[in-house]
């Protein structure tokens, strides 16, 4: 029986270097590497390394954790995002200084 697509991809990125976006036959794969996703998960204000981050995507994948999923945002969802996050900033910082 074939290995999963996520246990391939879980294989990949345990090696350094992942191709996990492929183009059409021919084309050069885009790859992530270690420093990448470390660098990702330090400015999300959540660093994870490289090995700890490959295994709660697989575990998301496999879904043998449950506390740990996936959730794909559209740049639509990101902007929503920043957006309530400087209202939220906004509105502490004038409450700070209210009498």
């Amino acid at each position: 029986m074939e290995e999963p697509v996520f246990k391939k991809m879980y294989q990949s990125f345990l090696k350094n270097t992942t191709n996990i976006f492929s183009k059409r036959k021919g084309q050069k794969q885009n790859q992530i590497k270690t420093k990448d996703i470390e660098e990702i998960t330090t400015k999300t204000g959540n660093y994870k390394t490289f090995e700890t981050f490959s295994e709660m995507l697989y575990n998301a994948l496999d879904e043998t954790n449950k506390s740990v999923f996936i959730d794909l945002l559209t740049y639509q969802d990101l902007e929503t995002l920043k957006t309530r996050k400087s209202l939220k900033t906004l509105s502490g910082s004038n409450s700070a200084g209210a009498l």
